[in-house]
Protein backbone atom coordinates (compact mmCIF):
# COMPACT_ATOMS: atom_id res chain seq x y z
CA UNK A 1 0.00 0.00 0.00
CA UNK A 2 0.98 3.74 -0.87
CA UNK A 3 2.31 5.12 2.40
CA UNK A 4 2.50 8.75 0.78
CA UNK A 5 0.65 11.61 2.47
CA UNK A 6 -1.91 12.82 0.31
CA UNK A 7 -1.67 17.17 -0.30
CA UNK A 8 -3.88 19.28 0.72
CA UNK A 9 -5.70 19.30 -2.74
CA UNK A 10 -5.79 15.45 -2.77
CA UNK A 11 -7.44 15.38 0.49
CA UNK A 12 -10.38 17.00 -0.85
CA UNK A 13 -10.65 14.38 -3.78
CA UNK A 14 -12.77 11.45 -2.63
CA UNK A 15 -10.54 8.79 -4.21
CA UNK A 16 -7.53 10.59 -4.29
CA UNK A 17 -7.05 10.08 -8.23
CA UNK A 18 -6.92 6.77 -8.51
CA UNK A 19 -7.82 6.41 -11.48
CA UNK A 20 -4.33 7.85 -12.60
CA UNK A 21 -3.14 4.48 -11.45
CA UNK A 22 -6.15 2.63 -13.55
CA UNK A 23 -4.72 0.31 -16.25
CA UNK A 24 -5.41 -1.93 -19.06
CA UNK A 25 -3.63 -4.89 -17.84
CA UNK A 26 -5.91 -4.29 -14.27
CA UNK A 27 -9.38 -3.86 -16.10
CA UNK A 28 -8.16 -7.29 -18.00
CA UNK A 29 -6.97 -9.13 -14.64
CA UNK A 30 -10.49 -8.38 -13.58
CA UNK A 31 -12.34 -9.32 -16.53
CA UNK A 32 -10.65 -12.69 -17.01
CA UNK A 33 -11.93 -13.25 -13.12
CA UNK A 34 -14.81 -11.95 -13.10
CA UNK A 35 -16.58 -11.15 -16.19
CA UNK A 36 -16.64 -7.99 -18.14
CA UNK A 37 -17.41 -4.64 -16.65
CA UNK A 38 -21.29 -5.19 -18.38
CA UNK A 39 -22.78 -8.12 -19.17
CA UNK A 40 -26.49 -9.73 -20.82
CA UNK A 41 -27.78 -8.07 -23.57
CA UNK A 42 -28.93 -5.46 -21.65
CA UNK A 43 -25.21 -4.30 -20.68
CA UNK A 44 -26.01 -4.33 -17.12
CA UNK A 45 -23.75 -3.73 -14.53
CA UNK A 46 -21.60 -6.19 -13.48
CA UNK A 47 -21.44 -6.12 -9.59
CA UNK A 48 -18.38 -8.77 -9.29
CA UNK A 49 -16.52 -6.69 -11.37
CA UNK A 50 -17.31 -3.21 -9.91
CA UNK A 51 -16.67 -4.80 -6.10
CA UNK A 52 -13.49 -6.03 -6.82
CA UNK A 53 -12.33 -3.15 -8.56
CA UNK A 54 -13.66 -0.68 -6.07
CA UNK A 55 -11.40 -3.02 -3.40
CA UNK A 56 -8.51 -2.56 -5.28
CA UNK A 57 -8.17 1.28 -5.38
CA UNK A 58 -10.65 2.23 -1.74
CA UNK A 59 -9.09 1.26 1.31
CA UNK A 60 -12.16 -0.33 2.94
CA UNK A 61 -12.71 -3.11 5.10
CA UNK A 62 -16.32 -5.11 6.61
CA UNK A 63 -15.48 -5.71 9.87
CA UNK A 64 -17.27 -9.26 9.84
CA UNK A 65 -17.81 -9.39 14.01
CA UNK A 66 -19.13 -5.92 14.07
CA UNK A 67 -21.28 -6.46 11.01
CA UNK A 68 -20.39 -2.57 9.80
CA UNK A 69 -18.02 -1.17 7.05
CA UNK A 70 -14.78 0.87 7.80
CA UNK A 71 -13.17 3.77 5.29
CA UNK A 72 -9.59 4.64 5.67
CA UNK A 73 -9.38 8.54 5.95
CA UNK A 74 -5.83 9.56 4.63
CA UNK A 75 -6.14 12.91 6.63
CA UNK A 76 -6.59 11.48 10.36
CA UNK A 77 -5.15 8.14 9.50
CA UNK A 78 -8.00 6.65 11.01
CA UNK A 79 -10.48 3.77 9.94
CA UNK A 80 -13.99 4.82 10.40
CA UNK A 81 -16.94 3.34 10.78
CA UNK A 82 -19.29 3.81 7.58
CA UNK A 83 -23.24 2.56 7.55
CA UNK A 84 -24.59 1.09 4.06
CA UNK A 85 -25.41 3.82 3.19
CA UNK A 86 -22.44 6.08 3.33
CA UNK A 87 -20.50 2.98 1.28
CA UNK A 88 -23.49 2.65 -1.39
CA UNK A 89 -23.03 6.24 -1.93
CA UNK A 90 -19.22 6.07 -1.96
CA UNK A 91 -19.60 3.40 -4.95
CA UNK A 92 -22.03 5.60 -7.06
CA UNK A 93 -19.55 8.29 -6.69
CA UNK A 94 -16.81 5.90 -7.73
CA UNK A 95 -18.53 4.50 -10.73
CA UNK A 96 -18.78 8.12 -11.61
CA UNK A 97 -15.13 8.49 -11.60
CA UNK A 98 -14.81 5.36 -13.50
CA UNK A 99 -17.01 6.71 -16.03
CA UNK A 100 -15.11 9.67 -16.33
CA UNK A 101 -11.86 7.88 -17.10
CA UNK A 102 -10.74 6.61 -20.40
CA UNK A 103 -12.43 2.98 -19.42
CA UNK A 104 -15.50 4.13 -18.78
CA UNK A 105 -18.40 2.69 -20.53
CA UNK A 106 -21.41 4.68 -19.32
CA UNK A 107 -22.13 2.64 -15.99
CA UNK A 108 -23.44 5.85 -13.99
CA UNK A 109 -27.39 6.02 -15.68
CA UNK A 110 -27.80 2.34 -14.52
CA UNK A 111 -26.34 2.57 -11.17
CA UNK A 112 -29.56 2.38 -9.39
CA UNK A 113 -29.55 1.86 -5.54
CA UNK A 114 -30.23 -1.75 -6.10
CA UNK A 115 -27.42 -2.24 -7.97
CA UNK A 116 -25.32 -0.39 -5.45
CA UNK A 117 -26.58 -2.61 -2.79
CA UNK A 118 -25.88 -5.75 -4.77
CA UNK A 119 -22.15 -4.45 -5.34
CA UNK A 120 -22.20 -3.28 -1.43
CA UNK A 121 -23.10 -7.67 -0.92
CA UNK A 122 -20.29 -8.64 -2.79
CA UNK A 123 -17.74 -6.74 -0.95
CA UNK A 124 -18.94 -7.85 2.41
CA UNK A 125 -17.84 -11.47 1.37
CA UNK A 126 -14.60 -10.28 -0.58
CA UNK A 127 -11.61 -11.99 0.84
CA UNK A 128 -9.13 -9.00 2.58
CA UNK A 129 -12.33 -6.50 2.19
CA UNK A 130 -14.15 -9.23 4.78
CA UNK A 131 -11.82 -9.51 7.88
CA UNK A 132 -11.99 -8.94 11.50
CA UNK A 133 -10.08 -5.94 12.91
CA UNK A 134 -7.03 -6.42 14.58
CA UNK A 135 -4.15 -3.88 14.77
CA UNK A 136 -0.54 -5.47 14.89
CA UNK A 137 0.07 -7.63 18.24
CA UNK A 138 3.46 -7.36 18.05
CA UNK A 139 3.44 -3.52 17.48
CA UNK A 140 3.24 -1.16 19.75
CA UNK A 141 1.62 1.47 18.23
CA UNK A 142 0.08 5.08 19.81
CA UNK A 143 -1.27 7.38 17.10
CA UNK A 144 -1.48 11.36 17.70
CA UNK A 145 -3.23 14.15 15.90
CA UNK A 146 -0.26 14.60 13.83
CA UNK A 147 1.93 11.22 13.56
CA UNK A 148 2.02 7.60 14.55
CA UNK A 149 3.97 6.77 17.23
CA UNK A 150 6.06 2.94 17.00
CA UNK A 151 8.01 1.73 20.59
CA UNK A 152 11.32 0.90 19.48
CA UNK A 153 12.56 -2.33 21.19
CA UNK A 154 16.36 -1.37 21.03
CA UNK A 155 16.31 2.18 21.99
CA UNK A 156 13.39 1.77 24.02
CA UNK A 157 11.60 5.04 22.95
CA UNK A 158 8.99 6.40 20.19
CA UNK A 159 9.96 6.22 16.59
CA UNK A 160 7.76 8.72 14.48
CA UNK A 161 6.11 7.82 11.30
CA UNK A 162 3.42 9.38 8.94
CA UNK A 163 -0.15 7.62 8.62
CA UNK A 164 -0.57 4.68 7.02
CA UNK A 165 -3.66 2.28 6.18
CA UNK A 166 -1.49 -0.61 7.50
CA UNK A 167 -1.56 0.06 11.21
CA UNK A 168 -5.43 -0.49 11.57
CA UNK A 169 -5.87 2.51 13.90
CA UNK A 170 -9.41 3.38 14.82
CA UNK A 171 -8.41 5.68 17.59
CA UNK A 172 -6.26 8.35 17.98
CA UNK A 173 -5.36 10.92 20.57
CA UNK A 174 -6.34 14.93 19.51
CA UNK A 175 -3.34 16.14 20.91
CA UNK A 176 -0.16 17.06 18.67
CA UNK A 177 3.70 15.17 19.11
CA UNK A 178 5.34 17.96 20.26
CA UNK A 179 9.04 16.41 20.93
CA UNK A 180 10.37 18.25 24.03
CA UNK A 181 7.03 19.76 25.63
CA UNK A 182 6.80 18.97 29.15
CA UNK A 183 3.30 18.97 31.81
CA UNK A 184 5.31 21.48 34.33
CA UNK A 185 1.52 22.99 35.95
CA UNK A 186 0.35 19.62 35.23
CA UNK A 187 2.18 17.96 37.60
CA UNK A 188 2.94 20.42 40.28
CA UNK A 189 -0.41 21.82 40.16
CA UNK A 190 -2.61 18.99 39.74
CA UNK A 191 -0.77 15.67 40.94
CA UNK A 192 2.08 16.60 43.51
CA UNK A 193 -0.30 18.49 46.15
CA UNK A 194 -2.80 15.89 47.02
CA UNK A 195 -0.61 12.31 45.48
CA UNK A 196 2.25 10.53 46.90
CA UNK A 197 5.22 10.11 44.37
CA UNK A 198 4.45 6.12 43.93
CA UNK A 199 0.87 7.14 43.28
CA UNK A 200 1.49 9.92 40.44
CA UNK A 201 4.06 6.38 39.03
CA UNK A 202 1.29 4.20 39.00
CA UNK A 203 -0.86 7.23 37.44
CA UNK A 204 1.28 7.86 35.05
CA UNK A 205 2.25 3.89 33.99
CA UNK A 206 -1.60 3.92 34.11
CA UNK A 207 -2.16 7.03 31.20
CA UNK A 208 0.35 5.32 29.06
CA UNK A 209 -1.25 1.73 28.89
CA UNK A 210 -4.88 3.81 28.31
CA UNK A 211 -2.93 5.60 24.44
CA UNK A 212 -1.91 1.97 23.94
CA UNK A 213 -5.32 1.47 23.56
CA UNK A 214 -5.77 -1.75 25.38
CA UNK A 215 -5.55 -3.04 28.98
CA UNK A 216 -2.52 -5.05 28.91
CA UNK A 217 -1.52 -4.71 32.71
CA UNK A 218 -4.76 -6.05 33.38
CA UNK A 219 -5.62 -3.32 36.08
CA UNK A 220 -8.60 -1.27 37.19
CA UNK A 221 -7.96 2.13 38.11
CA UNK A 222 -10.14 3.39 41.49
CA UNK A 223 -9.63 7.20 42.65
CA UNK A 224 -11.08 8.64 45.47
CA UNK A 225 -10.76 11.55 47.63
CA UNK A 226 -13.13 14.18 49.19
CA UNK A 227 -14.72 16.24 47.27
CA UNK A 228 -12.76 19.00 45.39
CA UNK A 229 -9.64 17.57 45.35
CA UNK A 230 -9.39 17.09 41.68
CA UNK A 231 -10.12 13.81 40.98
CA UNK A 232 -13.25 15.23 38.20
CA UNK A 233 -10.45 17.42 37.08
CA UNK A 234 -7.41 14.39 36.26
CA UNK A 235 -9.82 12.63 34.79
CA UNK A 236 -11.63 14.79 32.81
CA UNK A 237 -7.75 15.44 31.27
CA UNK A 238 -7.05 11.90 31.00
CA UNK A 239 -10.56 11.76 28.57
CA UNK A 240 -9.41 15.38 26.63
CA UNK A 241 -5.92 13.17 26.32
CA UNK A 242 -7.29 10.02 25.14
CA UNK A 243 -9.60 11.71 23.11
CA UNK A 244 -13.71 11.66 23.92
CA UNK A 245 -14.21 9.80 21.11
CA UNK A 246 -12.55 6.78 22.71
CA UNK A 247 -14.27 7.09 26.07
CA UNK A 248 -18.20 5.65 27.13
CA UNK A 249 -19.22 5.65 30.85
CA UNK A 250 -19.31 2.72 32.68
CA UNK A 251 -22.64 1.59 33.52
CA UNK A 252 -22.39 -1.20 35.66
CA UNK A 253 -25.82 -1.73 36.67
CA UNK A 254 -27.04 -2.17 32.80
CA UNK A 255 -24.32 -5.04 32.19
CA UNK A 256 -26.67 -7.54 31.86
CA UNK A 257 -28.61 -5.78 29.34
CA UNK A 258 -28.50 -7.42 25.82
CA UNK A 259 -26.94 -4.40 23.97
CA UNK A 260 -24.97 -2.97 26.27
CA UNK A 261 -21.54 -4.44 25.34
CA UNK A 262 -22.25 -2.85 22.06
CA UNK A 263 -21.70 0.54 23.17
CA UNK A 264 -17.62 -0.57 23.78
CA UNK A 265 -17.44 -1.12 20.29
CA UNK A 266 -14.31 1.17 18.88
CA UNK A 267 -14.01 2.31 22.72
CA UNK A 268 -10.66 2.50 24.66
CA UNK A 269 -11.75 4.01 27.97
CA UNK A 270 -14.36 3.13 30.37
CA UNK A 271 -15.10 5.64 33.03
CA UNK A 272 -17.51 5.88 35.98
CA UNK A 273 -17.14 8.97 37.74
CA UNK A 274 -18.57 10.26 41.18
CA UNK A 275 -19.91 7.02 42.39
CA UNK A 276 -21.05 5.50 45.53
CA UNK A 277 -18.85 3.48 47.73
CA UNK A 278 -21.33 0.45 46.96
CA UNK A 279 -21.09 0.85 42.91
CA UNK A 280 -19.21 -2.26 42.78
CA UNK A 281 -21.02 -4.07 45.52
CA UNK A 282 -23.30 -5.99 43.17
CA UNK A 283 -23.62 -9.03 41.69
CA UNK A 284 -22.79 -7.70 38.32
CA UNK A 285 -19.52 -6.42 39.69
CA UNK A 286 -17.53 -9.63 38.05
CA UNK A 287 -18.26 -8.06 34.57
CA UNK A 288 -15.31 -5.86 35.17
CA UNK A 289 -13.08 -9.20 35.49
CA UNK A 290 -14.23 -9.94 31.98
CA UNK A 291 -13.88 -6.40 30.27
CA UNK A 292 -10.39 -6.13 32.07
CA UNK A 293 -9.11 -9.51 31.13
CA UNK A 294 -9.07 -10.41 27.73
CA UNK A 295 -12.13 -12.87 28.20
CA UNK A 296 -14.38 -13.05 25.53
CA UNK A 297 -17.44 -10.93 25.38
CA UNK A 298 -20.80 -11.56 23.50
CA UNK A 299 -21.86 -8.18 21.93
CA UNK A 300 -25.25 -8.04 20.31
CA UNK A 301 -26.08 -4.97 17.89
CA UNK A 302 -29.79 -3.86 18.19
CA UNK A 303 -31.45 -4.77 14.67
CA UNK A 304 -29.20 -7.06 13.83
CA UNK A 305 -29.69 -11.10 14.55
CA UNK A 306 -25.96 -12.51 14.77
CA UNK A 307 -24.26 -12.14 17.71
CA UNK A 308 -20.64 -11.49 18.35
CA UNK A 309 -17.14 -11.99 20.88
CA UNK A 310 -15.13 -9.08 21.05
CA UNK A 311 -12.22 -9.36 23.49
CA UNK A 312 -11.91 -7.48 26.90
CA UNK A 313 -9.13 -5.24 26.80
CA UNK A 314 -10.79 -2.19 27.68
CA UNK A 315 -8.88 0.59 30.35
CA UNK A 316 -11.25 1.34 33.31
CA UNK A 317 -11.20 4.27 35.50
CA UNK A 318 -13.55 4.26 38.06
CA UNK A 319 -13.86 7.97 40.92
CA UNK A 320 -15.53 8.05 44.33
CA UNK A 321 -15.35 10.11 46.94
CA UNK A 322 -15.48 8.07 49.46
CA UNK A 323 -13.62 4.26 49.56
CA UNK A 324 -15.44 1.55 47.39
CA UNK A 325 -16.84 -1.74 48.47
CA UNK A 326 -16.87 -4.88 46.33
CA UNK A 327 -18.70 -7.83 45.54
CA UNK A 328 -16.21 -10.49 46.23
CA UNK A 329 -17.59 -13.75 45.70
CA UNK A 330 -14.51 -15.60 47.28
CA UNK A 331 -12.30 -14.50 44.88
CA UNK A 332 -10.42 -12.00 46.47
CA UNK A 333 -7.01 -12.89 45.29
CA UNK A 334 -8.50 -12.51 41.56
CA UNK A 335 -9.34 -8.87 42.61
CA UNK A 336 -6.56 -8.10 44.37
CA UNK A 337 -4.75 -8.59 40.87
CA UNK A 338 -7.17 -6.80 39.29
CA UNK A 339 -6.78 -3.46 41.63
CA UNK A 340 -4.93 -0.12 41.26
CA UNK A 341 -5.73 2.57 43.83
CA UNK A 342 -4.21 6.28 44.38
CA UNK A 343 -5.87 9.08 46.68
CA UNK A 344 -5.98 12.40 46.48
CA UNK A 345 -5.33 13.58 50.07
CA UNK A 346 -5.23 17.13 49.42
CA UNK A 347 -7.28 20.31 47.77
CA UNK A 348 -5.73 22.91 45.45
CA UNK A 349 -5.01 26.31 47.55
CA UNK A 350 -5.66 28.34 44.85
CA UNK A 351 -8.03 26.19 42.39
CA UNK A 352 -8.46 27.47 38.42
CA UNK A 353 -12.46 27.67 36.89
CA UNK A 354 -12.08 24.72 34.16
CA UNK A 355 -8.35 23.65 35.03
CA UNK A 356 -9.23 20.65 33.00
CA UNK A 357 -9.37 22.64 29.76
CA UNK A 358 -6.88 24.80 30.66
CA UNK A 359 -4.06 21.96 31.10
CA UNK A 360 -4.97 20.68 27.74
CA UNK A 361 -4.81 23.77 25.99
CA UNK A 362 -1.13 24.98 27.73
CA UNK A 363 0.52 21.63 28.59
CA UNK A 364 -1.40 18.56 26.21
CA UNK A 365 1.59 18.17 23.82
CA UNK A 366 3.53 17.80 27.27
CA UNK A 367 0.68 15.82 29.33
CA UNK A 368 0.83 13.45 26.29
CA UNK A 369 4.16 13.10 26.78
CA UNK A 370 4.50 12.46 30.31
CA UNK A 371 2.36 9.87 29.52
CA UNK A 372 4.62 8.30 27.10
CA UNK A 373 6.91 8.13 29.42
CA UNK A 374 4.76 5.93 30.86
CA UNK A 375 3.81 3.60 28.52
CA UNK A 376 7.65 3.47 27.91
CA UNK A 377 7.98 2.25 31.50
CA UNK A 378 4.87 -0.15 31.26
CA UNK A 379 6.38 -1.88 28.35
CA UNK A 380 9.91 -2.39 29.80
CA UNK A 381 7.86 -3.69 32.41
CA UNK A 382 6.63 -6.18 30.29
CA UNK A 383 3.15 -4.83 30.62
CA UNK A 384 3.08 -5.80 34.28
CA UNK A 385 1.96 -2.56 37.20
CA UNK A 386 3.72 -3.56 40.58
CA UNK A 387 1.85 -2.02 43.30
CA UNK A 388 4.33 -0.52 45.54
CA UNK A 389 3.72 -2.02 49.45
CA UNK A 390 2.07 1.89 49.56
CA UNK A 391 -0.37 0.18 47.23
CA UNK A 392 -0.62 -3.24 48.62
CA UNK A 393 -1.60 -2.49 52.12
CA UNK A 394 -4.39 0.13 50.50
CA UNK A 395 -5.84 -2.68 48.59
CA UNK A 396 -5.46 -5.43 51.21
CA UNK A 397 -7.49 -2.69 53.54
CA UNK A 398 -9.94 -2.05 50.70
CA UNK A 399 -10.60 -5.89 50.16
CA UNK A 400 -11.26 -6.51 54.24
CA UNK A 401 -13.57 -4.07 54.54
CA UNK A 402 -15.52 -5.24 50.91
CA UNK A 403 -16.17 -8.35 52.85
CA UNK A 404 -16.87 -6.77 56.31
CA UNK A 405 -19.26 -9.35 57.60
CA UNK A 406 -16.73 -12.29 56.71
CA UNK A 407 -13.59 -10.36 58.44
CA UNK A 408 -15.96 -9.98 61.69
CA UNK A 409 -16.82 -13.37 61.86
CA UNK A 410 -13.44 -14.63 61.32
CA UNK A 411 -11.46 -11.92 63.72
CA UNK A 412 -13.65 -10.86 66.19
CA UNK A 413 -15.70 -14.19 66.78
CA UNK A 414 -14.19 -17.84 68.52
CA UNK A 415 -15.30 -20.86 68.98
CA UNK A 416 -15.83 -21.43 72.79
CA UNK A 417 -17.68 -24.04 74.67
CA UNK A 418 -20.49 -23.76 76.87
CA UNK A 419 -21.77 -20.58 75.43
CA UNK A 420 -24.24 -19.55 72.15
CA UNK A 421 -24.93 -16.25 70.38
CA UNK A 422 -28.35 -15.61 69.15
CA UNK A 423 -28.53 -14.19 65.13
CA UNK A 424 -29.62 -11.01 66.73
CA UNK A 425 -26.70 -10.69 69.09
CA UNK A 426 -23.82 -11.44 66.33
CA UNK A 427 -25.33 -8.45 63.61
CA UNK A 428 -25.37 -6.23 66.86
CA UNK A 429 -21.71 -6.80 67.56
CA UNK A 430 -21.29 -6.59 63.72
CA UNK A 431 -23.07 -3.01 63.45
CA UNK A 432 -20.47 -1.85 66.36
CA UNK A 433 -17.92 -3.06 64.52
CA UNK A 434 -18.64 -1.71 60.96
CA UNK A 435 -19.09 2.07 62.70
CA UNK A 436 -15.83 1.76 64.89
CA UNK A 437 -13.94 0.79 61.72
CA UNK A 438 -16.02 3.63 59.59
CA UNK A 439 -17.68 0.80 57.18
CA UNK A 440 -20.52 1.56 54.85
CA UNK A 441 -22.80 -1.45 55.33
CA UNK A 442 -24.82 -3.35 53.35
CA UNK A 443 -28.74 -3.77 53.91
CA UNK A 444 -29.19 -5.85 56.83
CA UNK A 445 -31.42 -7.66 55.07
CA UNK A 446 -28.21 -8.97 53.08
CA UNK A 447 -26.55 -10.00 55.95
CA UNK A 448 -29.25 -11.58 57.41
CA UNK A 449 -28.93 -14.19 54.33
CA UNK A 450 -25.76 -15.05 54.15
CA UNK A 451 -24.28 -14.82 58.03
CA UNK A 452 -25.56 -18.97 58.08
CA UNK A 453 -23.37 -20.03 55.06
CA UNK A 454 -20.44 -17.77 56.29
CA UNK A 455 -20.66 -19.07 60.15
CA UNK A 456 -20.37 -22.47 58.23
CA UNK A 457 -17.44 -22.15 56.38
CA UNK A 458 -15.35 -20.32 58.42
CA UNK A 459 -16.14 -21.75 62.21
CA UNK A 460 -18.28 -24.74 60.94
CA UNK A 461 -21.37 -23.73 63.44
CA UNK A 462 -24.82 -24.77 61.46
CA UNK A 463 -27.60 -22.44 62.25
CA UNK A 464 -30.13 -23.94 64.71
CA UNK A 465 -33.28 -22.31 66.48
CA UNK A 466 -33.35 -23.49 70.11
CA UNK A 467 -30.83 -20.39 71.49
CA UNK A 468 -32.93 -19.46 74.66
CA UNK A 469 -33.35 -15.67 75.63
CA UNK A 470 -35.58 -14.62 78.20
CA UNK A 471 -37.55 -18.19 78.19
CA UNK A 472 -38.22 -18.03 74.74
CA UNK A 473 -35.83 -19.69 71.41
CA UNK A 474 -34.33 -17.73 69.26
CA UNK A 475 -32.29 -18.21 66.03
CA UNK A 476 -28.87 -18.24 66.59
CA UNK A 477 -24.99 -20.48 67.30
CA UNK A 478 -24.13 -22.74 69.93
CA UNK A 479 -20.36 -22.54 70.79
CA UNK A 480 -19.69 -19.30 69.53
CA UNK A 481 -18.49 -15.93 71.54
CA UNK A 482 -17.06 -12.38 70.67
CA UNK A 483 -13.62 -12.46 70.93
CA UNK A 484 -12.85 -10.15 73.73
CA UNK A 485 -9.21 -9.48 72.93
CA UNK A 486 -10.08 -8.32 69.96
Amino acid sequence: MNNTIPTNSQKNSLSYNWTNRLTVQIINDLAEKYGEVVIGPGAKPNEFFLANLYFTFQKVIFEKNEGIFYKYDHTTGLWKPQNDQNICNCIHQFVREFDNSPFGVGLLPKMQLSVCKQVLEVLKGLPGCCTTFNTPRDRKIIHTQNTMLEYDQETKNWVSHPFAPEYMSRNRTEIPYVQNARPNQFISDLLQPALSQSDIDILQMYMGQILLGQNISQRILFITGTAGGGKSTLVNVIESLVSLANCTELRLDNSSQRFETSRYIGKTLLTAKDVHSLFLNSKLAHKLKALTGKDAQSVEFKGKNSCHNIDGRYNVIIVSNATMQLKMDNDVDAWRRRLLWIKYTAKPSNPIRDFDSYLIQKEGSGILNWALDGACKLLQAEGSIIPPPEQTERIDLLLKNSDPLRTFISTRLVKTEGVNMTTAEILRAFANYCEQEEIICNKQSYYWSVLPDLMDEIHKCKKRNDIVRGGRTQRGYAGIALNIAS
